[in-house]
């Protein structure tokens, strides 16, 4: 049995339990109900496919690199180091890429899952993680190859339900869910409205709540800058999840009577695409695609307006930011989330998914520019480190139960 003995990281603990009893009913987290007693999960192995730019990724390194600074031992498996996200690795962290690496295909997720067994042989973790949907075919595919007593979870990152895809909660779809999460021993859902999402699809006892490790000291500490009053910005992977098209689209509307600009920051697959439609649009000097950032702050300090026209989302990270900055924010209804995240006062808020209705709601933003009040439970419960000491609470709870199962076999 392995005990951490970081005495931070349990007043940490007990500050973000606290403040969960301190919150209103509908913010409070559900448990996994495992005992209250449980030693540390001291070695921790995350599995990512690769570093591309997504939020996924960048969520999974915070919580690596808090957990690192914790006293935790924690490593990242992947099957390739190749992307923007892997400069934001602590040197604290340990990568360890495939061999030969494994580029994302479509079988690529479950040979990931099978050399994921090599790895976690070698570092014989007490936890593995999957940091989102994506990864949970090759969790799935680990599972059924190692037995070992290692607690696994995964984070639920995307809907598993789409608003856009009928019929998709249907009785074939919870059948193909429960068979991949069968060995897997916890998710975790990424809010209280996405925990009651999941736990009607998957075994509720084993879908817990944790707030997002979302705001770094940087949200908190730097002071406001001057307002571009006729800059949007949006961000995201250029890819048909995040549909940019229907942004562009609004703003070709919105040129009718606005000299406002829209930046779009993020790369993608669908980049020419978006650039032909662009310039087919004759708006080349409206949007603007600088391609992937590192530090998206500097971007929204500046902006009057945050746009998001996402075909679905699960938790969105940048929504949360560019409230955290005080960026009005306009969004299509694209996540059940989105009542937990969004304010009901002030200007912006959610839309209809059609250009007309977009580009007339971020007119309205941009006549009247002022700051979004920020909701200081907003900073409070996306705190990097508050974020991760409570993820650290779920991972010790399942590596508890982990380690009382094999005892009692």
């Amino acid at each position: 049995m392995r005990v951490c003995n970081t005495g931070g990281v349990f007043r940490a603990m007990l500050d973000a339990m606290i403040s969960d009893l301190r919150a209103p009913p509908e913010y409070a987290l559900a448990p996994i109900s495992m005992g209250a007693a449980h030693p540390c999960a001291a070695r921790i192995l995350i599995v990512l496919h690769d570093f591309s730019g997504g939020g996924t990724e960048r969520v999974a390194i915070r919580l690596a690199n808090q957990w690192a600074r914790m006293g935790r031992t924690v490593r990242i498996f992947c099957g390739s180091e190749v992307g923007p996200a892997r400069a934001l690795v602590d040197a604290s962290v340990t990568v360890e890429a495939a061999s030969p690496p494994l580029p994302r295909g479509p079988l690529s997720r479950i040979r990931l899952g099978l050399a994921l067994a090599g790895a976690a042989g070698r570092f014989r973790p007490d936890a593995i993680f999957g940091p989102g949907n994506f990864h949970l075919l090759a969790l799935a595919a680990y599972t059924a190859r190692d037995r070992s007593r290692a607690a696994t979870f995964c984070k639920i990152s995307n809907p598993l339900t789409r608003a856009d895809r009928p019929g998709s909660a249907g009785w074939a779809r919870r059948l193909a869910l429960k068979a991949l999460t069968a060995g897997i021993d916890g998710l975790v859902a990424m809010s209280p409205a996405l925990r009651v999402e999941a736990a009607a699809l998957i075994d509720p006892d084993r879908v817990a709540a944790r707030w997002e490790p979302i705001l770094d000291e940087g949200f908190s500490r730097e002071t406001e800058s001057a307002r571009d009053p006729t800059l949007i910005v949006a961000a995201g992977r250029l890819e048909p999840q995040k549909n940019f098209a229907l942004a562009i689209e609004a703003m070709e509307h919105l040129s009718r009577w606005s000299d406002a600009r829209l930046v779009i920051l993020g790369d993608g697959s669908e980049r020419r695409q978006l650039v032909r439609q662009i310039e087919r649009l004759g708006l080349q000097q409206r949007v603007l695609l600088p391609g992937h950032v590192r530090d998206i702050k500097p971007w929204l300090r500046r902006a009057s307006c945050f746009l998001m026209t996402s075909r679905y989302e699960g938790y969105p990270a940048s929504l949360v930011e560019a409230l955290a900055c005080g960026v009005p924010v306009v969004v299509t209804p694209c996540s059940t989330a989105l009542q937990e995240i969004v304010p009901h006062t002030g200007s912006g808020g959610i839309v209809a998914s059609d250009a007309g209705a977009i580009a007339c709601a971020l007119q309205n933003v941009l006549r009247q520019p002022r700051p979004q009040p920020i909701d200081p439970l907003l900073l409070t419960r996306h705190d990097e480190a508050r974020a991760a000491a409570s993820y650290l609470d779920l991972m010790d709870r399942l590596a508890w139960r982990r380690n009382v199962e094999g005892h009692a076999g």
